[in-house]
């Protein structure tokens, strides 16, 4: 579908199809930059009715990303740096990320919820001081 509108270098918008009801028309404008030049709207029909019935996830990150899996058996000891090598969903709904680490070690599972991945090195930490701060006192 081609873009009706376009955002000219000063902001102001230029409706190439001007039409009487310019509510709608600054919804379109929105809906277009956030969408882009190109769009499909067979394609974004097929994923809002995906999402009203359920189905549909935002993956929080991408399969070869950089994961931090936590370390320790019976309670967090630390985090290291893995690869994202998959995700699961479990029975009770929860996304696992399953990852690999860097000698090749595949089947490691964690979620967000439950703190045992983190995404970021800086979110790892963090969680690590929590933990420690917590259990300290």
């Amino acid at each position: 579908m081609k873009r009706l509108t376009e955002r000219l270098e000063n902001g102001v918008i230029n409706v190439k199809y001007a039409s009487q009801h310019e509510a709608a028309i600054h919804r379109l404008v929105t809906i277009e930059d956030i969408l882009g030049d190109e769009y499909d709207l067979d394609r974004l029909r097929e994923l809002a009715q995906a999402d009203r019935e359920g189905r549909c996830v935002v993956l929080p990150c991408k399969v070869g990303d950089p994961v931090y899996m936590a370390t320790g058996r019976s309670r967090i000891t630390g985090y290291e740096e893995d690869i994202c090598d998959g995700f699961f969903i479990d029975r009770t709904g929860k996304l696992q990320i399953k990852a690999q680490n860097y000698t090749g070690n595949h089947g490691t599972y964690g979620s967000l919820e439950d703190g045992s991945v983190q995404l970021t090195r800086e979110s790892a930490e963090k969680a690590l001081e929590e933990m420690e701060k917590n259990e300290n006192g």
